[in-house]
């Protein structure tokens, strides 16, 4: 699994959007800061988050453009997981934080 890998060689981009429902359909992958920035980005319905053998990650979406009406929360996970965010205009997302 590819995504593994990348953890585990600590090359990670610990997060991943897509365009599809179930992380199908690759848009961008990228590492958050640990700002608690919102960033505004409203075409992706769902994401995958990855820590690493030891840093966690976590992703919360939400419905407006500045992170107040949340619609989904990854949790906190050492392991992949990928969680359906449709109608999704914002989120903030953490990475060993």
């Amino acid at each position: 699994m590819l995504f593994t890998a990348r953890a585990v060689s600590g090359q990670c981009q610990c997060f991943t959007l897509f365009n599809g429902s179930g992380c199908q359909g690759e848009i961008t992958e990228f590492i958050p800061s640990c700002n608690n920035n919102c960033i505004q980005f409203n075409s992706f319905n769902s994401i995958f988050t990855l820590g690493s053998l030891i840093h966690r990650a976590d992703c919360e979406a939400f419905s407006d453009s500045n992170c107040q009406n949340q619609i989904v929360n990854t949790g906190n996970h050492i392991v992949g997981t990928c969680a359906n965010a449709p109608g999704t205009n914002s989120y903030k997302c953490f990475f060993d934080c």
